[in-house]
């Protein structure tokens, strides 16, 4: 369970006072994170419709197939805001929606919080749970603790991540993602602030600010793994030191220093690898997504089409009947002049105002009334029946 901020306060002055030899992070050196240390990782993703929040909140929840997760450590995932099924989620979103809402409007902005694998093996449960809380703080900070529509830790993938579903409101309470997301000093900014106030007292550190190497594309992904594939590794030639040699590597030494040669080049190959995953799997889920809405938009489409159809013809056909009734000579039975009406009145699709107004006025031309007129006059025709009928004769056997 994640601890209360004070806990968390008294945690961090701990890790502070810790030297490098006893456990701490060590300063980071500029251009990479030192020996203990890792970056942070902060990435947000633009949901532009709820059918793709719907699609991202399922992976979310283990709704779906998630082939990169381990089934059997789903349990020790922890939803720590909001409810723990999509649905839920999407009621609340739309519980606390603006009234108004364009329609080109982003309706959410998904983080995804982590830190480089190694830096968050080597944190404790404990350690990391302190790093998702002030991620949450931080959230909660910058969009008010009423947006944060679900977050959500999950440790059944390799590295253990926070995901977070937020509605992107501004001071106004309208949908504006772009005052937190718009143009990129505003993302080198928050990704600043985020190191500073949440990573830096975890011992994690910015990435290399304005470097290209993040949020690539899936072509870029591809690009990367086709260099991978034509590359050799530079093997590093061994130092033999001076006279006598003196100085120099021996086997051992130049051994390792060969393998962590290969291991980082293997470690990049498999980072680049492990990030077209991702990426291919999160472009598939909002493919899926966007497929069903379109789907859902098309079912919805042919169902109106089928009632403008049925209107038309409808219509058509009360046209041609009211025409006939108008050329007759005798009054219409109120029967047959009610059909137009119920022909009008079951159509899933309205006609037009005017067309509604020219067949009433016609209708009241022919002579027709509503059925509680009619009922009216019906019972005032009984009343003048009863008053009319020749009053009845007493029995003259009972009367004496």
């Amino acid at each position: 369970m994640l601890e209360e901020k004070s806990a968390l306060d008294k945690a961090y002055r701990r890790r502070i006072t810790k030297t490098k030899g006893g456990g701490g992070y060590g300063k980071p050196q500029p251009g990479g994170p030192a020996n203990g240390s890792g970056f942070v990782i902060l990435r947000t993703t633009k949901i532009k419709t709820l059918g793709n929040m719907g699609a991202s909140l399922q992976h979310t929840f283990r709704e779906r197939e998630t082939p990169n997760a381990d089934d059997a450590r789903r349990t020790q995932n922890q939803v720590v805001i909001g409810p723990e099924n999509s649905q839920e989620v999407l009621d609340a979103w739309k519980a606390n929606a603006p009234e108004k809402v364009r329609k080109n409007a982003v309706v959410g902005i998904e983080y995804l919080v982590t830190g480089s694998p190694d830096a968050m093996a080597r944190m404790s449960r404990s350690e990391q749970d302190e790093y998702f809380a002030k991620s949450i703080n931080w959230l909660k900070t910058r969009h008010g603790a009423e947006n944060i529509l679900s977050a959500v830790i999950h440790r059944d993938e390799t590295t253990p991540h926070l995901t977070a579903m937020v509605m992107p409101k501004d001071a106004r309470g309208k949908l504006n993602a772009r005052h937190f997301l718009g143009g990129s000093q505003k993302l080198s900014k928050m990704q600043s602030d985020f190191a500073e106030r949440v990573g830096k007292s975890h011992g994690l550190i910015r990435g290399v600010q304005g470097s290209k190497a993040t949020h690539q594309r899936v072509k870029s992904y591809y690009a990367a793994l086709n260099r991978a594939e034509t590359e050799t590794i530079q093997v590093p030639a061994r130092q033999k030191g001076g006279m006598m040699g003196r100085g120099g590597e021996s086997a051992e030494e130049y051994r390792q220093r060969i393998s962590s040669t290969v291991n980082a080049v293997v470690r990049g190959a498999a980072d680049r690898t492990n990030a077209l995953i991702e990426e291919l799997r999160r472009q598939a889920d909002q493919d899926e997504a966007l497929l069903r809405a379109l789907k859902s938009e098309r079912d919805l489409a042919r169902e109106d089409a089928g009632h403008i159809k049925q209107m038309g013809t409808t219509i058509y056909a009360v046209e041609r009947l009211l025409n006939a009734f108008e050329r007759e000579t005798k009054p219409i039975e109120q029967e047959a002049l009610a059909t137009v009406v119920e022909a009008i009145t079951s159509l899933k699709v309205k006609p037009a105002e005017e067309v509604q107004r020219d067949i009433s006025q016609r209708l009241m031309n022919l002579g027709y009334r509503e059925i509680s007129d009619r009922k009216a006059d019906q019972a005032d025709q009984h009343r003048d029946e009863l008053r009319q009928a020749p009053p009845q004769r007493n029995d003259p056997g009972r009367s004496r």
